[in-house]
This record gives structure tokens, C-alpha cells and sequence, in this order.
């Protein structure tokens, strides 16, 4: 992910270099994969190159996955309040009510619609708007899409505008059926199995729910009537999609690392506040369907303080503590020895004690926390009066002058009859040449094999021993092979 500079500062503003942020980032465990400086395409006066960091989300921080998870890290990280660009409720001005029908309510627990009427799709973008999507690594498309894809990256929100007027009468959000087709946005055409969730109208499928959108509902500059879709899909659902079909995109990216199942309504207001702003248009009654038992839920967990203790080796006060977990958006309640605590909606990651153990090492920093000497009780093996461990016969023998050799569980099936030519042989399936083709039974091939090979080389005098594995082919009494028996010699 691109973060740049002025949009963060824009969002929390911490008394640090854009370098000094990259190195907290990265000690917190969100990696900086390069730092460069660009300069904005979209000319305006105060034109100057920007920084740019491109950021390794964990897989498991999918809240990081934008603008305000960035600026929200960032500010846990200084002890600095982020602003959050919420806007009030946009009031309908049309009596319209999106026809949408939740089908798959296992797979979209939560699905926010509205329709938007008399916009003026041809208006060109903003240049700020413009100029933030290129730098988040986004080309602009048109005034809609790029609203769309702006919030996107603000909040975290994957968002879907339909062109109304190519909608048969009704939206559902349902499985596929095998056999059906879509050709997407970038041109490629996919046959559908079975149970891929899609949203569809009467007559066919326009879009993989929470992948990519079809072609034949794309909007464009001819569009004047659109409806946005805001949900949340479950996340198993939409990385096995993509994954069958072969897509990747910065929609399915987010959805399948799970994303904020609270967020959808306001992300729907955001992006109706910025067309307001940028196309005009007049605006429905939001359609709005949840179904709790399939949301995510967030638990409160049971924190010990003497578990912080023993795993970061330092006892903090319980302000301390109160204060880094509600830093990252978390409910706190102290009692006598423990702590209880709800993590936020947008902490999926968040689910074990050691979860919040390991958060408050990561706002404090691991460098400032107390080092120890380890400690530990080391108790050696006791051996039996008649054993002799097996090193200890390799220290007798190479005082005698033995050298230790060590040759290859495989050798040739000609040494393998030659030494014991009553052995079945287990040959491999695979083997790596015709002189390594068998498992051996006995160590005399491959040490003869060392001599051989010295001999050739005026090295008369040599002493070797090996111990190691030989693979025993012993027979049942019925006369059938039985599955080779490993024996050390």
C-alpha cells in the first residue's frame, strides 16, 4: 500500500520526519518497502514533490489497508488524536427505494444500497482528488469511479457503482449457478460453478461480490443514474473466488483480510457527500440489511496482569496499560488482577490474551523493554550401566586412527547382490542415477566404495568406519514383504 505524506499529515500530523515515521512503522511491524519522493501530475500553485511510502500490510492487519488505519497506527504510536472524516447523514431527495434482494445472507451479512439520479458523470475529477489516487498507486477513470475508489483508500470501505439504467428491475446477492458467464471489467469472460457469490438482476450476473464488477453495468461517461453498493462479505467466501477464478484486486485484497463490518453506511455517506460535491444528483433512501448472527463478533477478553508481566518481564501501572489499549481503539475495564477488554471492529487480528500482550509491547517498543539473562534448568541424560553412547565408540575409534565416513543411503543394485544377494532389494521410484537406485542393507558397499575411490589415487592406507541407517527387508512367514525396518549399525 502507497501512503503519502500530506494525505497522512492531513489525517494526524506526529513531530517526526516522514523517514522517522517509516522507522516507527517498521519497529510497530508494518515493514516500509521504499521511501521515494513524487511529484503530482494534476498541476495547482503549490505544486511540490511529495513523499511516498510503500507499505507491507501483514496479512493479519487488514484495518492498515487505508489511509485512516495508517493515520490511526501512526497516532497510537505518538499518544496524538487522527481525524476521521465523518460527514452527517445525506438526506434523500428522491422518493426511490433500491430493489435489492439479500439472498446469501451466510456470505453478505450486511448489504447498504442507494441510488443516485441526474448526475453528471462528464465532470472532470479534482486535481487534489486526482492527485491523491495517483499517489496511492490508483488511476483516475472517471469522476464516479474515482470517488469510489478515493473512499477506498480513505476508509477501507470496497465500494460498487452499477449503471441503474442497464439493471434488470431488481438486485439480488446470491450463489452462482453453474454454467452462467460474465465478462468483467478487463475484458475477460469467466463460466461460473457453483456457490461463487454474486450480485445478479433478473436476466444475469453483473458482478463477483467483492472481486470485480461486469462489463455490461460498468458506468461511464454517458452514465446519469447509478446505484452504490456498500457491504461486507464474508472473507473466506470472497479469497476462495478469487483464488478459483484467478483475480486480484485491490477490492478482494481488502475484503479477504477482513474489513471494519461496521463501516459500510458510512462509507456509503462519505461517497455520497463527494458526489453531491462533484457531480450533483439527487439521492434515495439508503437500503440497508444485516444479519447479526453472521457478523464477526468481538469478545472481550480476559487480560491478567501477572501474564503481562511474565511475558514482557516488566510491571506496568494499570493507567499505562489502560491508556496504550484505548490508543488502539480498545474498551478497557480494570478489576483487582485483571483487565477486561473489547477490541474494536476493526481489529479482526485481536482475539487471544497474548494478542493484546504482544499490542502493548508493540506501542512501547520492543527496544525500550527491560533485557533479561535467561534462565533455565539443563538436567543431562542418564545412561544404564551397560550403555555406551555412540559417540563414545567414535572417540575410540578415531584414536585409533579411523576416519569417520559418511556414504549415501543409496547404492548401486549390483554392490546391493553382491554383498547380500538373498536381500530383496527396495528400489526407488525416482532414483537420481543408476548407481543410487536401491535403499541399502548393509554399510560394506558404500564403505568399499571409499576405499575404491582412494585407492585410484595412490591412498593404499586407509581406516574407515561408518555408523548409520540400513534399510532391513524381512519376510512374514506367509512369504510376503513386509515395509522395510530401519536399523542403525
Amino acid at each position: 500500500m502507497k501512503v503519502s505524506e500530506h494525505w497522512l499529515r492531513s489525517l494526524t500530523n506526529p513531530p517526526l520526519s516522514l523517514l522517522g515515521v517509516a522507522d516507527q512503522l517498521t519497529h510497530a511491524g508494518i515493514e516500509v518497502d521504499s521511501l521515494e519522493w513524487e511529484a503530482p501530475s494534476q498541476k495547482s500553485e503549490n505544486e511540490q514533490k511529495e513523499g511516498v511510502l510503500t507499505l507491507k500490510i501483514p496479512a493479519n492487519r487488514g484495518d492498515c489497508l487505508s489511509m485512516e488505519g495508517i493515520a490511526r497506527e501512526v497516532s497510537a504510536l505518538n499518544n496524538l488524536s487522527y481525524h476521521t472524516p465523518i460527514e452527517p447523514e445525506i438526506l434523500p431527495t428522491l422518493s426511490d427505494t433500491p430493489s435489492i434482494r439479500v439472498e446469501a445472507q451466510d456470505l453478505c451479512p450486511r448489504y447498504v444500497g442507494c441510488v443516485v439520479k441526474n448526475i453528471n458523470n462528464t465532470v472532470a475529477t479534482p486535481a487534489w482528488l486526482k492527485n491523491r489516487l495517483e499517489m496511492g498507486g490508483i488511476r483516475s477513470v472517471s469522476a464516479v469511479v474515482d470517488i469510489l475508489n478515493y473512499v477506498m483508500i480513505e476508509g477501507g470501505q470496497p465500494l460498487h457503482a452499477f449503471d441503474l439504467q442497464k439493471i434488470d428491475t431488481e438486485i439480488v446477492i446470491r450463489k452462482s449457478k453453474k454454467g452462467e458467464r460474465i465478462t468483467l471489467l478487463d475484458t475477460q469472460e469467466k463460466i461460473f460453478e457453483a456457490d461463487a457469490l454474486v450480485i445478479a438482476d433478473k436476466k444475469t450476473v453483473l458482478a463477483i461480490a467483492g472481486v470485480m464488477g461486469g462489463l455490461e453495468s460498468a458506468v461511464n461517461e454517458n452514465t446519469t443514474e447509478i446505484l452504490i453498493e456498500s457491504a461486507y462479505f464474508d472473507p473466506i467466501a470472497i479469497r476462495k473466488t478469487a483464488k478459483q477464478y484467478n483475480l486480484r484486486t485491490d477490492a478482494s485484497h481488502r475484503f479477504e483480510r477482513g474489513i471494519d463490518p461496521g463501516l459500510q453506511k458510512r462509507a456509503l455517506n462519505r461517497v455520497l457527500h463527494l458526489l453531491m460535491e462533484i457531480t450533483g444528483g439527487l439521492v434515495s433512501k439508503v437500503f440497508e440489511e444485516s444479519e447479526a448472527k453472521f457478523l464477526p463478533k468481538f469478545p472481550p477478553i480476559l487480560l491478567r496482569k501477572e501474564r503481562i508481566s511474565k511475558i514482557l518481564g516488566v510491571t506496568f501501572p494499570d493507567t499505562e496499560v489502560i491508556e496504550i489499549l484505548a490508543r488502539l481503539g480498545m474498551k478497557v475495564e480494570a478489576k483487582h488482577l485483571e483487565f477486561i477488554v473489547t477490541p474494536p471492529s476493526f481489529r479482526h487480528d485481536i482475539r487471544l490474551e497474548i494478542d493484546l500482550i504482544e499490542e502493548i509491547a508493540r506501542i512501547i517498543g520492543l527496544m525500550n523493554l527491560p533485557s533479561q539473562m535467561i534462565t533455565t534448568r539443563i538436567q543431562s541424560p542418564t545412561l544404564g550401566e551397560t550403555e555406551i553412547p555412540i559417540a563414545r565408540f567414535k572417540e575410540v575409534l578415531v584414536d585409533r586412527g579411523y576416519v569417520e565416513a559418511i556414504t549415501y543411503s543409496f547404492i548401486d543394485p549390483k554392490w546391493a547382490l553382491l554383498f547380500e544377494p538373498d536381500h530383496p532389494l527396495y528400489p526407488l521410484s525416482n532414483p537420481i542415477s543408476v548407481e543410487m537406485a536401491v535403499m541399502r542393507g548393509s554399510l560394506f558397499p558404500g564403505l568399499l566404495q571409499a576405499v575404491e575411490y582412494n585407492q585410484r589415487r595412490q591412498i593404499l592406507r586407509t581406516r574407515f568406519f561408518e555408523i548409520g541407517t540400513c534399510f532391513l527387508n524381512e519376510k512374514q512367514k506367509s512369504g510376503k514383504d513386509v515395509t522395510p525396518i530401519e536399523k542403525q549399525f
